[in-house]
This record gives structure tokens, C-alpha cells and sequence, in this order.
């Protein structure tokens, strides 16, 4: 039976140091590099049995079994290593290589014992004539409680394997499956070495013993071409796509969140993983998944840099149940500020930067329910006389000067534009008609009033023609008002121009 464990120790060791190299032949793949730190482990732990195995004295029995603690005490540490970089668990990530002080402070107190005697107080040498010889330690209670604190460690990387197997798609399940019930393995073989076999009179070592957990872990990667570019890219995109991608659990905690998300949301709060969305989001609402349905879902977020987010929410299903989200955040800043731009371009005058035709009556539109409607139609005297004595440009400027005065003027509760070359309009929401003549002729006078200076320092004046009519009922076409605003127009130029004339009313300017 010695032969036997050492050829199967040989054998081992072989197999540990290839699982090694192939694991850092793919040292890209998450988790590859803890993989083969493992089994550069458990292949130390492998020579040191061995020779250990074959050691003729009892001093280079317990050398090559200080030897193997590096491996016994490296193992579950780099399993758990291995569990945080396979599951992509983050916060994990950022503090598992100091976990790694714990496997090498043990193995200075055991490397240094002959000085202090802090972990072993004593060695016997057993012979079994099937097991060969066996080196028995007098553990320490300081020693017993450390190789207990290690010995649940692999229960840490079970764990995260399970935590991570529900989130995951089915395709990937049965690998996750199988690594679990090799770590599970690996437990329960430690428990029986330590409890169950020396009182049988087993002696076997533990790295024969875990020979057939290292073949299926690595069955379990091989079968299901983990050592592929698949996990890489799923990593990369979830890191450089240019949308924000959070996951939350039914509890409304961050459990997942990559970069663009984190750059996207601008709060008070730092935005991280165990984070609640609603405190991160701080939304005009609280986003509570038991009220979501099913299906997807687009909200519209105001950050507070004003930038707008599309979040579009899609369910996580489980067993019927909504067990979490995935929540899609777009930035559409760009976008909206475009459109408001399409809409301007398509709704404004171009030449001075009123509503034309179309945009009047699109935003008029928005005051529905208003009590009462003026409509103003406003048509600048003998403006074809001015273009042809100071050119079309001095034209322009003049119309740029009166859609100034006529916007600063008439800046509440109203609506200007410009309807047609030299004509304009008006729409003044619930106001009086004195009030509004009032207002209007004041305008008038400052029109008539108002220079407009040539390059050539000609002085242009030029005065407005106005007509207005009132909404008689509430429901009355805008087409009907706008018409009699148009007669009382006529009406004004032909009363010698420069003045403001009501439909079937004799109040007018002189």
C-alpha cells in the first residue's frame, strides 16, 4: 500500500502541475489565476507526502511535513481565491488577497515551532503494515483552532458558488453544480482524515485523497469550456458598454453595477453595491419591484446635472417570482436636447427667432382651459418702401429690432410669431381687451418711437398697423378669432396705418 500511495502521489503531483499550467496558459479567463495557484498548492502538497512517504528519519518526516502545510494551509484559501474571481463578486475582489496573510502567518509559526512551540508539542511515528509508516502530531490548542478556522473556509467559496448559481442562466448551472460538490468533497474527506480515519488506523494522505476532487473541478471547467473567451467578453461588455447596467435584488439593494452606471447617476450618495436604488437614484418616485409587472418597462430620470435618463426595467424570474431586476440606464441628454432643437428648427422663424405659423399653433395648444383669448395680428407699415430704399438686409434688421421689443414686451402668457414677411401675431391668455389694448398701443408708441441705425448711419423709422379680436365663447375656432383680427387690421390701414383698431369696436388709436 505505500507503493501504491507513492505512485499515486507521483501520479498527482504530475497531474497538479499540468491542471497548473493550462490554468495560466488562460491566465485572461476570471479566476484562471487563483485556479493554477491552487494547484500549484496542492502540488506542493503532493511532494512533500511523497517524500515525506519515503523519509527514513523522523527530523525529514516532519520537514516534509511542514512542507505540506503550505499546501494544506494554501488550498482553501486559494479555493475561496478562486470562488470571488469565478462568481465576479466585487467587493470580494477588492479585499481577498489580504486574506492570503492568514495561510502565511501559520506557516511561519510552524516553519519556527522548534523556537516556541506555539503549534506542535510533540511527533510519533506510527507503522501500519498495509499503510506503511504515518507521522502523528501533537497539535496545539492554538493549532487546532487555526486548522479549524481553515478547515471552513472551503464552506465560504461553497457559499458564493451557490449564491452565484441562482443568478446565473441554466446553461451555466451544472458547472457551477459540479465545482460546488467538488469543494463540498474536499470538506467532507478533511473531515473524515481528521476525525474518522486515525481511529480506523487509516493512514492516507490528504493530497491522495483529493485526487478526485481536483479531477472533477477540472472535469466541470473542461466540460463546460470555462477556459474560453465567453466569461471575458460577458465581463468586458458589462464593464465598457456605453449604458448603465444595475442589478438589484427583491430588496432594492445593489447587488451588481458597472462603471457607465455609476458615472450616469449624479447623487449625494455614494453609488455601490449593498446600496438601496431608490437612495441612489433619488427619483420623483420610489421604484418598488412588488408594484412592477413582468414585462419591460421604461422610466424617464432627471439627474440632478440636469442630464435625463431613460432606466428600462427587466424583471429577473425565478419560480414564477420576481426575485430582482435588471435596470438599463441610458443617457438621452443628446437626444432630447436634439429634438428640442428638430422642434425649434421646424416651429421657429429662422431669420428672428419667434414661433412661425406652425409653432403658434402647436403651443397654443398648451393653454387649453384659458378663460379668454386675444388674438393680435400686427403688420409693419410700408415695410416693401423701406427695403427698397435702405436694401433687403436693413430689412432684416428692422424685423430682428421689432420681434426683440415684441418678445421683451409681451413675454407672459402669450405667444408670438412671425406669420408671413413683414406680418406678425399675437396671442394674449386671459386678460381683459381694455388691459390688452392698454398694452398693445403702449407698444405701438415705443415701435413708433424706435430707430433702427443703417452701417451707413441712416436712421430708419417705421411704424406697426394692429388689429385685435377677443374669443366670444370658449369653444370659438381659433381660425373664426383670427379672421376678425385680420378685418380690424384692414380696418387700421385704412385709417391712415400707425394704430390699433378691436374688431366691431370704435376704441382706436389717433
Amino acid at each position: 500500500m505505500q507503493f501504491i500511495q507513492g505512485l499515486l502521489l507521483a501520479s498527482s503531483s504530475i497531474l497538479y502541475i499540468f491542471f497548473a499550467y493550462y490554468s495560466f496558459r488562460h491566465r485572461e479567463v476570471p479566476g484562471a489565476m487563483s485556479l493554477g495557484y491552487l494547484m500549484l498548492a496542492t502540488m506542493i502538497w503532493s511532494v512533500g507526502a511523497y517524500f515525506e512517504l519515503f523519509a527514513p528519519t523522523i527530523e525529514q518526516m516532519i520537514f516534509w511535513r511542514n512542507v505540506q502545510q503550505i499546501g494544506v494551509f494554501g488550498v482553501p484559501m486559494l479555493t475561496l481565491s478562486f470562488a470571488i474571481k469565478y462568481t465576479l463578486n466585487q467587493p470580494l475582489t477588492k479585499i481577498h488577497r489580504y486574506l492570503f496573510a492568514f495561510p502565511a502567518a501559520i506557516n511561519l509559526l510552524i516553519f519556527t515551532n522548534g523556537y516556541h512551540h506555539l503549534m506542535r508539542s510533540g511527533y510519533d511515528v506510527v507503522e501500519s503494515a498495509f499503510f506503511g509508516k504515518e507521522l502523528i502530531v501533537h497539535a496545539t490548542a492554538f493549532d487546532t483552532m487555526l486548522v479549524g478556522i481553515n478547515f471552513v473556509i472551503p464552506l465560504l467559496a461553497v457559499a458564493l458558488f451557490f449564491d452565484f448559481r441562482r443568478k446565473i442562466d441554466v446553461a451555466y448551472k451544472r458547472q457551477v453544480t459540479l465545482i460546488m460538490l467538488s469543494t463540498l468533497y474536499t470538506f467532507v474527506v478533511t473531515a473524515l482524515k481528521m476525525s474518522v480515519f486515525p481511529t480506523l488506523g487509516i493512514y492516507i494522505s490528504m493530497s491522495v485523497l483529493y485526487i478526485p476532487s481536483a479531477i472533477l473541478f477540472f472535469l466541470s471547467l473542461f466540460r463546460f469550456n470555462y477556459f474560453n473567451l465567453t466569461p471575458i467578453a460577458y465581463n468586458k461588455v458589462f464593464d465598457v458598454i456605453q449604458e448603465g447596467v444595475v442589478v438589484i435584488n427583491k430588496r432594492m439593494r445593489i447587488v451588481d453595477i458597472n462603471p457607465f452606471a455609476v458615472s450616469l447617476i449624479a447623487s449625494e450618495h455614494k453609488i455601490a453595491v449593498g446600496k438601496d436604488i431608490n437612495t441612489c437614484l433619488k427619483a420623483s418616485f420610489q421604484f418598488e419591484l412588488s408594484a412592477l409587472t413582468d414585462q419591460m418597462t421604461t422610466y424617464t430620470l432627471t439627474c440632478g446635472d440636469n442630464r435625463i435618463i431613460d432606466m428600462t426595467y427587466h424583471p429577473i424570474i425565478a419560480s414564477e417570482d420576481i426575485v430582482g431586476a435588471v435596470l438599463l440606464l441610458a443617457d438621452v441628454t443628446g437626444q432630447k436636447e436634439y429634438e428640442k432643437f428638430l422642434i425649434e428648427r421646424a416651429y421657429q422663424d429662422g431669420l428672428t427667432g419667434l414661433l412661425n405659423r406652425f409653432g403658434l399653433n402647436y403651443f397654443h395648444t398648451k393653454h387649453e382651459g384659458y378663460a379668454s383669448l386675444i388674438v393680435c395680428v400686427l403688420d409693419l407699415d410700408h415695410f416693401k418702401s423701406i427695403n427698397d430704399q435702405y436694401g433687403h438686409l436693413n430689412g432684416d434688421t428692422v424685423l430682428i429690432q421689432f420681434s426683440d421689443i415684441l418678445r421683451e414686451t409681451f413675454a407672459d402668457h402669450c405667444e408670438t410669431a412671425r406669420i408671413g414677411g413683414e406680418e406678425f401675431a399675437l396671442y394674449l391668455y386671459d386678460q381683459t381687451i381694455e388691459t390688452a389694448y392698454h398694452r398693445i398701443d403702449a407698444f405701438r408708441k415705443r415701435i413708433e418711437k424706435h430707430v433702427v441705425l443703417t452701417e451707413d448711419d441712416n436712421a430708419i423709422h417705421f411704424t406697426v398697423s394692429i388689429g385685435m379680436s377677443i374669443s366670444e365663447t370658449a369653444d370659438e375656432s381659433l381660425k373664426l378669432i383670427t379672421a376678425r383680427a385680420d378685418e380690424a387690421l384692414y380696418a387700421a390701414k385704412n385709417a391712415n396705418r400707425n394704430r390699433v383698431m378691436i374688431y366691431e369696436t370704435n376704441i382706436a388709436n389717433h
